[in-house]
């Protein structure tokens, strides 16, 4: 006998690691039907912290829907849920949403919120890939400053010729302990290869939460920047620290890319290749 929605929402919520894949399948199965008892049961959880439901699941779900009935909740989640796993996939719903959700996420951003859900909302403006997003995003590294590195994350994704000289025309202003991450986004879109992507498209790999990350899903550069933000006065950059050129960054996304590209399969690897770690295993 199948389960319906309100028993397939309580099994995910009980589900203490991994992914449950085949209950969130049999509630995506459900289509339009699933939104309602989706939506309530998510509210219940915000409203109700002492059930201490585990909302990621249903987030999840609400996400790939890609019903616009769903922006209301997932921005609230975005903004109102503990802890970062919740809120990152929430955003990741809002960018599956796609155009629907831009109006909504533009008209959150006038308001000025916190720090934490700026950048997790240009995480979601992002992940949208569409030509107006893109343009919110532009506006925005001109006009938060205080984000700015954070914008630039974000815009480094679209890896526009001449992205690079708009994002490096920021790092020229930005505030001392944020050269380095500057740094790293601009010689990573250079190299194709954007710092702090997730390596999982696939929601099933996407959200497993592993034991090697504390029984966490994997981190992705919102929640990176959002704790290196959190602790940005314990960075203590180094007051000589020159800004380098846009032709030193080029060169130093030449030379990683070079490095990384191994030489028997010539492509790129972010592991040793299996063949050649077991021979060295064998002389152990």
């Amino acid at each position: 006998m199948s389960l319906n929605q309100e028993q397939l929402l309580a099994l995910m919520a009980d589900h203490p690691w991994g992914v449950p894949v085949r209950d969130m399948e049999a509630l995506l199965a459900l289509g339009e039907e699933a939104m309602g008892p989706l939506l309530r049961f998510l509210d219940s959880g915000l409203r109700d912290e002492a059930e201490q439901r585990d909302l990621l699941w249903p987030t999840v779900v609400l996400g790939e829907l890609r019903d616009p009935r769903g922006i209301p909740m997932l921005l609230r989640l975005l903004q109102e849920a503990g802890g970062l796993e919740i809120p990152v996939a929430a955003a990741e719903g809002l960018a599956k949403v796609g155009r629907p959700a831009l109006q909504a996420v533009a008209s959150l951003l006038e308001q000025s919120p916190e720090p934490r859900v700026r950048i997790l909302l240009y995480a979601a403006l992002a992940g949208m890939e569409i030509p107006e997003a893109w343009e919110v995003l532009e506006e925005a590294l001109e006009g938060d400053p205080e984000l700015d590195f954070a914008v630039a994350r974000a815009l480094a994704q679209r890896g526009r010729p001449g992205d690079d000289e708009l994002l490096y025309r920021a790092y020229l202003q930005a505030e001392p302990w944020k050269r380095a991450l500057f740094e790293e986004t601009i010689a990573g879109m250079m190299e194709r290869r954007c710092p702090w992507s997730v390596p999982f498209k696939d929601w099933r790999l996407r959200y497993r939460r592993q034991p090697r990350q504390d029984l966490k899903v994997h981190r992705s550069w919102p929640d990176v920047l959002i704790m290196l933000w959190e602790n940005r006065h314990v960075l203590r950059p180094d007051p000589e620290a020159r800004t380098v050129s846009l032709e030193e960054l080029r060169l130093r996304a030449s030379a990683r890319q070079r490095q990384s590209i191994c030489r028997t399969a010539a492509r790129h690897f972010g592991a040793p290749p299996g063949y050649h770690f077991a021979r060295k295993s064998r002389r152990i």
